[in-house]
């Protein structure tokens, strides 16, 4: 058994260094087409980007010989083979990515391979795990390894609600079990619950021409920018500026700039809300008339903390953690102000006790709900077969001791029976300043290539146990 260990392990190691190179060019492929979701905007039911990176993903599984299906746009599947009577096993992934930003210093859509790192929008989240996961299938089907069905699922909009996997589970049974490479190894058994909400107020507003920050709602937003009626000669003082705020004035307008740092918004300690940073300007300057300084002064005291405190609503628990939230868009123009917050609350949390205390607080300074969105935590067991083995697989590779883990991301799993997120980052990957840039929805977005070689030789060997084993595995019913 240990020979056969020992063979097999050098096998995936050469055919993972043979493949390598196309490996590489297949995820440039991808990462190189602007697939943001845009639902609405044409004939496509997430836009045009997400269209053409599906079918590119679709037409090169064709050619390694798979069999592939385009769902009219909403997600493609790729797989080998149907066997009768057979487990049905789905790896998740998702081409959609969330918009660029700003203050890249590359560009997100012309990814290259510089110093043993693809950057670009989407390398790490996910078309870089994506590729990966199907590389791993790849193998496994080349060398006839498996006995039940193994298919790649590619949804085209996961960072804008997860419509298109609400389409598949419409219209397809569920499978057995599902992995999501669009975490970190090992195994994550639990997401927190997510609450997206949108605010607004109408106002008397001659002097705001407007305000407006933030590029989407689960992002940290980097930049702001405002134009601000005002007379005064001395507000545009140069010396008050700074690397996180920029002012000019011309004529009778003042115009701010302000900038932050990025970060996912499930994840957003140590990132630094360009909102708040342009709303302290202001408030600063007392620039704007008492009434409407009072609203901003109101705004900026929801971000005066991440984990809930300021909305009312701090709480946690010993096995998720804290509750975070955080002020991602806002837009105040035309006697408006629109907010969007986005709420990440512990597993043992009541998600509509906390819409209502929200609610409740909004509407006490004359705010009214416009949307909610809505998708509840998810926990699987902790200790069971699936993931107790796949951790152990994990760190026998890795030469690590990681345990499972809850997160506060949400990915498709959250929304499958018997689903887990399965890497492909790393704990504590040091190769990523995620204090600044690199990561996930922040600029120069850029995943190791070494670490996703890795991911590939974990999944192998995950997949090749699942397939080995499932029969004896008690999977959770519906």
């Amino acid at each position: 058994m240990i020979e056969e260990e020992i063979l097999l392990d050098s096998n995936i190691d050469s055919w993972i260094e043979k493949n390598r190179g196309q490996f590489v060019t297949d995820i440039i492929n991808l990462v190189n087409i602007q697939s943001v979701a845009e639902i609405g905007i044409d004939k496509f039911p997430y836009g045009s980007g997400c269209a053409e990176v599906l079918v590119t993903a679709l037409n090169m599984m064709k050619r390694y010989g798979f069999i592939t299906i385009n769902d009219n746009f909403h997600y493609g599947i790729a797989y080998k083979e149907k066997k009768k009577n057979k487990y049905n096993i789905g790896i998740f992934n998702h081409l959609d990515v969330v918009p660029a930003g700003d203050d890249w210093s590359f560009n997100p859509f012309e990814a290259s391979e510089k110093d043993g790192f693809i950057i670009g929008r989407g390398s790490e989240d996910n078309k870089g795990p994506a590729m990966a996961a199907f590389y791993a299938l790849k193998y496994l089907e080349e060398k006839k390894l498996l006995n039940n069905n193994f298919f790649i699922y590619l949804g085209c909009c996961e960072e804008s609600g997860m419509k298109d996997l609400d389409y598949y589970l419409e219209k397809n049974k569920e499978p057995d079990l599902s992995l999501v490479p669009d975490a970190v190894f090992p195994v994550c058994y639990g997401e927190k619950g997510i609450i997206q909400i949108e605010l607004q107020k109408e106002i008397r507003n001659n002097d705001i021409m407007f305000i407006k920050g933030g590029k989407a709602i689960n992002i940290v937003p980097a930049y702001c920018y405002a134009k601000i009626k005002n007379k005064d000669k001395s507000i545009s003082d140069s010396k008050y500026n700074s690397s996180k705020i920029k002012i000019t004035k011309e004529k009778d307008i003042v115009n701010f700039e302000s900038y932050g740092i990025a970060k996912h918004s499930a994840f957003p300690e140590n990132s630094i809300n360009a909102i708040k940073v342009l709303l302290d300007s202001i408030n600063f300057r007392k620039i704007v008339p008492k009434e409407i300084e009072k609203e901003l002064k109101f705004i900026n005291s929801t971000m005066n903390d991440f984990n809930g405190v300021s909305i009312d609503v701090p709480f946690k628990d010993e096995i998720s953690g804290s509750l975070t939230h955080v002020l991602t868009k806002m837009d105040i123009s035309d006697q408006k102000i629109k907010l969007f917050y986005d709420i990440r609350y512990p597993v043992k949390s009541d998600g509509n006790t906390i819409i209502d205390i929200i609610s409740d607080k909004f509407s006490d300074h004359g705010y009214k709900i416009l949307n909610i969105i809505h998708n509840p935590s998810s926990v699987e067991e902790s200790k069971n077969e699936i993931v107790e083995k796949l951790t152990i697989i994990t760190n026998e590779i890795l030469h690590t001791h990681f345990r499972p883990y809850i997160m506060g991301g949400g990915t498709y799993a959250r929304k499958l029976n018997n689903g887990f997120g399965f890497g492909m980052g790393i704990q504590d990957n040091d190769h990523i300043n995620l204090k600044t840039r690199g990561g996930a929805h922040q600029p120069d977005e850029k995943v190791k290539v070494d670490v996703l070689l890795k991911g590939i030789k974990i999944y192998i060997k995950s997949l090749k146990f699942l397939d080995k084993y499932i029969d004896t595995i008690n999977l959770r019913k519906k």
